[in-house]
């Protein structure tokens, strides 16, 4: 009788994508389905497992058989369980769980009876994220992992305005023996020429600038046939707004002379360019003249006057140098040659002032690109809830992008060989969880929607609220230990893209990764969060400037790159988005970066992060000492910013009080107890609660107990066991 009561409460689906869907009654040991709860490290959801074992007849039998033995384990067959809720006025059908037949471990078939036996374990949506989490897709692709047409890609719009970057190249050289040679000639006028000596400190743009070491050793040659790299020392690409510097000392050392007389030696800037493959000088500056410089031995000349703004154009070229002017003369001996010796020392600083235009290019919310991910890897798309990425939520602004979209490319496009190409977009339901978490702690878990499975991601604090969601009154065996894990000594924040940029120098960069310590020193543990995309913006404005409209056959090192851009929406039609700056955040103007006022991602640096984002998180380890600090150890980036919230200063490089995070949510003690598992507690567990009109599971809640007549709280970590139940909790921190 009770088994007819029950079974009109309940009834079973058999699904595999190959036969559909089977109603069927339900299958032998159904009763045995408690389910445990645990806490999973990498979603940090609770993870609810029904794993049972059931036995099949009929036609239920024969679907599970006819799967196993035409698909072998590959296809799946997925069991659903519904309820009748008898808290509605109809008492409609709801889904109570999803979960997957195992074929591989448990299928057994009575050949007499014909009954299956098999083992189901939990299944449905998290199986599938969960089995694919890793996983690699080109979400610019329109099918899913099972070849399903999943529709186009959604995607907004980025304007992206220049962010001023301190491009500076600087050569150098210091008391360089330094000799101008000319060459032999009879009864003619002779200049000959010379780059001044130049070595590099660091040079900012390669393809531009050329690196001078070793000319001191190049070739001397006559006005008829100079080698322009022992020339030049800029080549421009394209056209360049361009800051030059230069400090030249020389001091004239000797003059060797053979049937020479006339002498004068200057110093030129010079512009050159390229017409038809040949050298063409346009104009030649004189920056210093000195006649007669064999009476002029021993003295020192100085120019320190040369610090003007130029504009280059392009395939236009500059050069600094050294002439000799001179009569060469006739003798028995020969034509006449002239030796000039200077000990010279010199100084060139060429800063890159060029503006960039303002670009407009394609990017993705991280709500499109959750749901885009999951409907690569189930073929299903709107199953994605999130009340953070969603419009209204407190990250609706974010976006990412790639290398390929920041210099504008289309999806498809012809190369220079006239061959059709496609650009690609790679990431994992993985990367983009773990990234995201670089912001603050967050979790992504599965719930019921009606009878519909859904992926929700929302902070981790989510699953760690202050209600009260379970009630246990008589517990036993309580044991208590230190949770070590959670004392953290040392923590690492930022993401692992190489800072190493080929195009500049002089790294103004503070989105780096950077490395702090704690007060704690007998404990190994460490905080890491890590993200795959990148947020640092310095790079994306150098693979920016290299658009496809003007490089379309140019590869940079970066294309592939993924980067999280902190913005805000200025236009919900076209669903675009420009960068939020200092003023969206800070008191003040940063300091300790250039051109802040241009600067972006300011809210992601990580010790910005450290305190704003995952503060309460570190916390819970360390609160004992709230006077002690979380200092800066080291980074790969710039270290010089400063910003000031709500009257508070933050220094990259400098550390922060513990009080000064915000408060933790637990402590670092798990605390173990058994009790008895009633219908009661069965149905808290399996219940919700209304917290600010949303239905929150109880789990997510605080566990409430007794211990030596006190009221005591704790977080679910692990619950196991059937009538005798086991739970772990983490003390909760009120």
């Amino acid at each position: 009788m009770n088994n007819i009561e029950r079974t009109n409460k309940v009834y079973y689906e058999l699904y595999s994508k190959a036969l559909g869907t089977l109603r069927i009654n339900e299958p032998k040991g159904w009763g045995d389905d408690t389910r445990s709860f645990k806490r999973d490290k990498e979603s940090r959801a609770i993870i609810i497992k029904t794993e049972i074992k059931l036995e099949f007849f009929g036609k239920a039998a024969e679907f599970i058989s006819t799967i196993f033995r035409g698909f072998g384990v590959s296809e799946r067959i997925l069991l659903s369980k519904y309820e009748k809720d008898v808290k509605s006025i109809n008492e409609k059908w709801k889904l109570r769980y999803v979960q997957e037949i195992d074929l591989a471990n448990e299928f057994k078939e009575d050949s007499r009876t014909g009954a299956v036996t098999v083992k189901a374990k939990e299944g449905g949506l998290f199986d599938d994220i969960d089995n694919r989490y890793d996983e690699e897709y080109n979400i610019l692709d329109n099918e899913s992992a099972d070849g399903v047409d999943i529709g186009n890609l959604v995607t907004s719009k980025l304007q992206t305005d220049e962010k001023e970057l301190f491009i500076e190249s600087l050569l150098e050289a210091e008391e360089v023996d330094y000799r101008i040679n000319s060459h032999s000639f009879r009864d003619q006028y002779v200049t000959t020429s010379r780059s001044i000596p130049l070595d590099e400190v660091f040079i900012s743009d390669r393809s531009s600038i050329q690196d001078p070491s070793g000319l001191n050793e190049a070739k001397h040659n006559g006005i008829e046939d100079i080698d322009p790299q022992d020339q030049f020392i800029l080549n421009s690409d394209s056209k360049k707004e361009l800051r030059i510097k230069l400090d030249l000392y020389f001091t004239i050392k000797n003059i060797d002379r053979h049937r020479a007389r006339g002498f004068v030696l200057r110093v030129y800037f010079r512009r050159a360019k390229k017409v038809n493959g040949d050298i063409i000088f346009d104009s030649a500056e004189e920056l210093i003249s000195i006649e007669d410089p064999e009476d002029k031995i021993g003295q020192t000349f100085t120019l320190d006057t040369f610090d003007r703004d130029i504009t280059v154009e392009e395939g236009e070229s500059l050069s600094f140098i050294f002439t000799m002017h001179a009569f060469l003369g006739d003798g028995i001996f020969g034509a006449g040659e002239v030796y000039t010796y200077l000990d010279a020392e010199s100084k060139l600083s060429i800063e890159d002032k060029t503006k960039f235009p303002t670009s407009i290019n394609r990017c993705i919310r991280p709500f499109d690109l959750f749901d885009r991910l999951i409907a690569k890897i189930t073929g299903k798309k709107g199953l994605f809830r999130s009340s953070i990425f969603d419009i209204g939520g407190e990250y609706e602004g974010m976006v990412i992008d790639n290398g390929f979209w920041a210099r504008g490319f289309p999806d498809v496009y012809t190369d220079k060989d006239g061959e059709e190409k496609r650009i690609q977009f790679n990431t994992s339901f993985k990367d983009a969880y773990n990234s995201f978490n670089y912001l603050e702690p967050l979790c992504w878990f599965v719930e019921l929607e009606g009878n519909k499975q859904v992926l929700r991601l929302e902070k981790a604090t989510h699953t760690m609220q202050n209600f009260v969601g379970i009630k246990l009154d008589a517990v036993d065996d309580i044991s208590h230990e230190s949770s070590g894990k959670d004392f953290f000594s040392s923590i690492e924040l930022g993401h692992d893209g190489d800072l190493d940029y080929e195009e500049i120098n002089g790294l103004d960069e503070t989105n780096g990764k950077s490395k702090f310590s704690t007060h704690i020193s007998n404990n190994d543990s460490k905080y890491s969060v890590v993200s795959k995309y990148r947020t640092d913006a310095t790079p994306y404005e150098l693979i920016r400037r290299v658009s496809f409209s003007e490089f379309p056959n140019k590869d940079t090192p970066r294309d592939d790159d993924i980067w999280i851009h902190d913005a805000k929406k200025t236009s919900f039609i076209e669903r675009k988005y420009v960068h939020k700056l200092w003023f969206d955040y800070f008191d003040e103007k940063p300091t300790g970066i250039f051109s802040p006022d241009t600067a972006w991602n300011l809210m992601l640096s990580p010790m910005n992060r450290l305190l704003y984002g995952h503060g309460y998180s570190i916390k819970r380890g360390l609160y004992h000492y709230p006077n002690k600090s979380v200092r800066f150890n080291s980074s790969n980036a710039n270290q010089n910013l400063k910003t000031v919230k709500d009257g508070l200063q933050l220094h990259e490089a400098g550390s922060v009080k513990v009080r000064e995070m915000e408060k933790p949510r637990v402590e670092p003690e798990k605390t173990t107890f058994s009790f008895k598992m009633t219908q009661e507690i069965e149905d808290m567990f399996n219940g919700i609660t209304n917290i600010n009109l949303k239905n929150v599971p109880n789990y997510f809640g605080l566990i409430e107990y007794s211990e030596k007549g006190e009221k005591r709280y704790g977080r679910i970590v692990k619950l196991s066991g059937n009538e005798k139940s086991k739970l772990e909790i983490i003390n909760a921190k009120l």
